[in-house]
């Protein structure tokens, strides 16, 4: 009787541990799991940004040639004999204040 309880209770033991060891990996599971979805979801955030970041970028670009042009075009109006400088391109969008 006695080498049955000892039987038993090793086998407990063993069960003890091999629960132990399960849950250890099944959370290490988990983990490396939750680490590699935080690592895509910071990826695609800076995607996200980069993008906001380039479209600012190329919205500012478009007004700086959008002003150039103007700039350009305003003195080929100022060496005309017709031309008056309230109602050149910059003038208006400077007084204006149109802004993009």
């Amino acid at each position: 009787m006695l080498e049955k309880e000892k039987i038993r209770k090793l086998a407990d033991e063993r069960e003890k541990k091999v629960r132990t060891r399960y849950g250890r990996l099944v959370d290490a599971y988990h983990k490396r799991t939750d680490h590699r979805q935080s690592i895509i979801d910071r990826r695609n955030e800076k995607d996200s940004t980069f993008g906001k970041i380039q479209e600012d970028r190329d919205n500012y670009t478009s007004m700086l040639k959008f002003s150039t042009a103007l700039k350009l075009q305003d003195k080929v109006l100022t060496h005309s004999p017709t031309h008056s400088p309230t109602h050149s391109p910059t003038y208006l969008l400077i007084h204006l204040r149109l802004r993009m």
